[in-house]
């Protein structure tokens, strides 16, 4: 198996792919949540948390990993996105457990 050509062309393919059909499938999710009477209670739901969060992390990073050859990054760059789109999707999954576990207990949830 020659990993160069895996590597070199067939993973940002890959990426952008998985980034587009994750965005639409976002897309669909956010316009379902539009045209239901769950509007005003949506950031209750762990779905919400759970998409937005990974949508921001697709957002930030897709982009970076197929342009790296071109932009010719340094590694703290990279270090820093990462880092900073890791302490993103992991806070906001935290929130977003906080919130839906107070919501199913039968308390007010915070942000509400």
């Amino acid at each position: 198996m020659k990993w160069n050509l895996l590597l070199k062309e067939w993973l940002p393919i890959t990426r952008i792919v998985g980034a587009m059909l994750f965005f639409i499938a976002a897309t669909m999710y956010y316009l379902e949540v539009l045209n239901s009477k769950i509007i005003l209670n949506f950031h209750k739901k762990i779905d919400f948390w759970v998409i937005t969060s990974a949508l921001l992390y697709n957002l930030s990073t897709v982009p970076i990993f197929i342009f790296s050859n071109q932009l010719n990054f340094s590694h703290p760059i990279y270090d820093n996105i990462l880092l900073f789109s890791n302490i993103t999707i992991y806070g906001s999954l935290i929130v977003g457990f906080l919130i839906n576990a107070r919501v199913q207990k039968g308390e007010k949830a915070p942000l509400s």
